[in-house]
């Protein structure tokens, strides 16, 4: 099951994407996500899996919690391949982040099977820091989660949907959209926000243009950051976007692009040598689920620089197209008192469906250092 999940995922051909021409034999390959999501049994116990938290998927020197939920599905995969328990995808994973994780850590993810049917598995997964020597005390949970395993492309009762269920959100073409992380300045630096080039993510020009004429009208006002005073009043606590892997450059072009573990992103050096896209399965709206910065994050910034995660559910309704775009719709309601919610809406742009729903609580904090 674990090979029909990687699979899945498998590289798309050069031929088949405009991006990629020129490169008849890349030296690597868009791996990174796979990667760093990749966890190993530890003494032959599928189970008890060791795992090396990857600085390319932080935000501020924090990794992001749609990685680390991406990474314990998989590891919950992994143990039920082993153990034999059903289950090739990731249909419903609830994480609670008691702790931030910390980048280049190596972590213990423990995998306690709780039911095992015929269709669906369920397991508990803990991620703890390692013990720094042999024999010493575990540090306390990082994180503590709930993974529900099924497939993903059967679905309980195919064509059973609901008439009354909302559309997907219409944008215009991606070729015409464009990025908003260049907007903030230092939200596209690879260095202090290396999730930016893990997004490919393209915005109406027009919200662009909106967020851009708020922030500088922050900028005038005299906003400081990390003193935060309320939010822009006309922008709206949501956005929509296209949302996909970005092709990453490979072997010279991304040493020279001063690329975070060799890879960069492709669109920003013309004419380099890129490598395919990373097409689109389940453990990848996992990752989309958390991978942009909240709507509310856009309305105040630059005084508040950090949207902690405390709690996050996501649901996988479907298959996406694995060489197509999603659609995200991200929205929040109520903000209070700096608690939020935030809801995410993830859609096959191939087939118009919906293919995964999230939901989490977080809180609109200044830098990093302010912990829960």
């Amino acid at each position: 099951m674990l090979s029909r999940l990687r699979n899945k995922s498998a590289r798309l051909p050069v031929a088949s994407l405009g991006a990629c021409r020129g490169l008849a034999a890349p030296a690597r390959l868009n791996a990174d996500f796979d990667a760093a999501t990749e966890s190993v049994p530890m003494a032959g116990d599928a189970a008890r899996r060791a795992w090396t938290c990857h600085g390319g998927f932080s935000v501020a020197g924090v990794p992001n919690g749609g990685y680390i939920m991406a990474t314990i599905a998989k590891a919950a995969v992994a143990a039920a391949e082993a153990s034999g328990a059903a289950g090739a995808d990731p249909v419903a994973l609830s994480a609670f982040f008691l702790r931030p994780a910390e980048a280049g850590a190596e972590y213990e993810l423990n995998v306690e099977t709780l039911k095992a049917a015929k269709r669906m598995s369920t397991h508990s997964v803990r991620a703890t820091r390692a013990a720094p020597v042999e024999g010493a005390l575990p540090a306390a949970p990082t994180v503590q989660a709930t993974v529900t395993l099924g497939t993903a492309a059967s679905p309980p009762t195919p064509g059973l949907s609901s008439p009354t269920a909302g559309a997907m959100p219409v944008l215009p073409p991606p070729e015409q959209c464009e990025s908003i992380f260049g907007v903030y300045g230092g939200l596209s630096s690879p260095s202090a926000f290396p999730i930016a080039l893990r997004n490919d993510a393209r915005f109406d020009p027009a919200f662009v243009s909106r967020v851009a004429r708020a922030v500088e009208a922050r900028k005038e006002a005299g906003a400081i950051p990390g003193q935060g005073s309320g939010f822009a009043s006309d922008l709206p606590l949501s956005y929509d976007c296209w949302l996909r892997f970005p092709p990453l450059l490979v072997g010279a072009e991304a040493a020279g692009a001063g690329a975070i573990d060799g890879s960069a992103d492709a669109r920003s050096v013309p004419g380099a040598a890129r490598a395919p896209y990373r097409g689109l399965d389940a453990l990848s709206l996992l990752f989309f689920s958390d991978s942009l910065p909240p709507p509310a994050l856009l309305g105040v910034l630059p005084g508040i620089t950090w949207v902690p995660t405390i709690e996050m559910s996501v649901q996988v309704r479907g298959e996406p197209t694995p060489g197509g775009w999603l659609v995200l719709r991200h929205s929040t309601r109520f903000v209070t008192d700096g608690w939020l919610e935030a809801d995410t809406e993830l859609w096959d742009a191939e087939t118009g469906r919906l293919v995964g729903l999230g939901r989490q609580m977080a809180m609109l904090m200044g830098l990093p250092g302010q912990a829960a």
